[in-house]
């Protein structure tokens, strides 16, 4: 006997076809059709209009919709909420993909590179001032960027932790952040059984010039990745050694090294927010470490300021150095990462108003550039925070937190507030009055007794803090 719905079930029902068809239309009308991933990114995408005689708009309230799902799944109290979130994390189909044996998987991935390269270099023809020069072509010989990838490559084969055949005592990173006395014996005892590796560090770190030409962008995010920083940090232990051995020349010659790893990594055509903040903190440590731990361990008399200063060549960074990272970090995202994600829309945690996230995120990476090009390094610390309207994106977008959630400007400023405290601990320890901060033509705060020379007081303030340089008694 066959089942018939009663009429009470009918009549139940019925309301719901309407919203489930409604639904399948917005559904439908969000998709992107096979002529618009063609040409995506060849023409900014229109307004978000919705209007009943135009079915295209219909995805509008496909997003409003969607928007609302977000709010529901994401409510504190519901208990599926951290699998949605799992399940809808941004780029996780393609990393699965990524990590796949499976021909066709990878085939997909493939694919979807192949879609966000095609999307990007459309974006780029509408923003010619996000283009990038390409990098020089250098020889190997004097490429250290190049060596320093192939260094890499090579302690990655070997099956070591790291780049060193032993790992670095925790110590050691204690004294090189609080300039304690390290325990000589075993300082030395760790570089002579890593000496193979720091000299030939220091070798590369020494070549005269860098390029990124001919790399791939595997090969680039690898060769900038923390152990730079590790590098640099054991050729600061060697200065701490070569001093206490007498050996003064050793210590300025590493410490040109670790200006010029800081420079490869950062001044190779293809500059990226990683490896210019690596390079400011490298910077910055080896100023720090010098000044503080490495001279006051020389006898009082002894030493040539110049020489140091030379070695350690505090130099106030210009703005459109920044400018310059803000280009290289769109050019390499975008096609590598943010758009092939972008471009997958059968993972569920993509966007479905991706054409207009990767626009927003493109104008509001045009305005950090217009802001850090061609200024003043004052000018560019008193502008205001660039702030790019997210108001049309869904919360899906606004959610990854692409635009908006950092100000760069204030992390390259910071750097060069702590230059400018090197340059004027340099002109204190020369015998000079003490200069204002190059950053906003302040007076220093100097306590003569204490000997410790501190930032100027911002009538706003500031949203980090910078300890006071310690200058030693020369």
């Amino acid at each position: 006997m066959k089942y018939r719905p009663s009429k009470r079930v009918v009549w139940l029902a019925l309301p719901l076809v309407p919203v489930v068809l409604m639904s399948g239309l917005l559904w439908w009308a969000g998709q992107p059709d096979s002529e618009a991933i063609a040409t995506r990114g060849a023409h900014a995408p229109a307004e978000k209009k919705f209007s009943l005689a135009n079915p295209g708009s219909w995805g509008v309230s496909a997003e409003w919709f969607g928007d609302g799902m977000d709010a529901l799944m994401e409510w504190e109290y519901n208990p599926w909420k951290e699998k949605w979130k799992r399940d809808r994390s941004f780029g996780r189909r393609m990393g699965d993909l990524s990590i796949s044996g499976r021909p066709e998987d990878k085939a997909e991935v493939e694919r979807l590179m192949k879609l966000g390269r095609e999307w990007y270099e459309r974006i780029l023809a509408r923003y010619p001032d996000l283009a990038m020069p390409p990098a020089k072509e250098i020889p190997r010989e004097k490429n250290g960027f190049l060596q320093w990838q192939e260094f890499m490559d090579r302690a990655r084969k070997s099956g070591k932790v790291g780049i060193f055949d032993t790992e670095m005592p925790m110590e050691f990173a204690n004294h090189l952040r609080t300039h304690n006395e390290p325990d000589m014996a075993q300082l030395k005892a760790w570089l002579d059984a890593n000496r193979a590796s720091i000299d030939e560090i220091r070798a590369i770190a020494l070549l005269p010039d860098r390029s990124a030409a001919g790399m791939t962008e595997e090969a680039l995010l690898q060769a900038t990745n923390t152990w730079a920083r590790n590098a640099a940090d054991a050729l600061l232990l060697d200065a701490r050694a070569a001093m206490a051995d007498g050996d003064v020349a050793r210590a300025l010659e590493s410490i040109r090294a670790v200006n010029g790893l800081a420079d490869h990594v950062s001044e190779n055509g293809h500059p990226t927010l990683i490896s210019t903040l690596m390079a400011y903190s490298m910077r910055t440590r080896a100023q720090n470490y010098a000044v503080q731990a490495l001279l006051p361990s020389v006898s009082s008399g002894t030493v040539d300021l110049s020489a140091w200063q030379a070695a350690l060549n505090p130099t106030l960074r210009n703005p459109s150095e920044m400018a310059e990272t803000l280009r290289g970090e769109w050019n390499m995202g975008m096609p590598r990462h943010l758009l092939p994600v972008l471009a997958d829309t059968a993972d569920p945690g993509t966007p479905r108003d991706g054409d207009y996230l990767a626009e927003t995120y493109t104008r509001h990476m045009e305005a950090l550039v217009r802001q850090a090009d061609g200024v003043s390094l004052r000018d560019y610390a008193a502008s205001s925070k660039v702030e790019t309207s997210v108001e049309h994106l869904s919360r899906r977008s606004r959610e990854l937190g692409l635009v908006n959630q950092w100000d760069l400007r204030n992390i390259f400023v910071r750097n060069q507030e702590s230059t400018g405290l090197t340059l004027a601990a340099f002109a204190i320890l020369n015998g000079q009055s003490v200069p204002v901060d190059p950053v906003y033509g302040l007076p220093y705060k100097w306590d003569p007794v204490k000997r410790e020379l501190a930032l100027p007081d911002l009538p706003n303030g500031r949203n980090y803090k910078t300890k006071p340089v310690k200058v030693p008694k020369m």
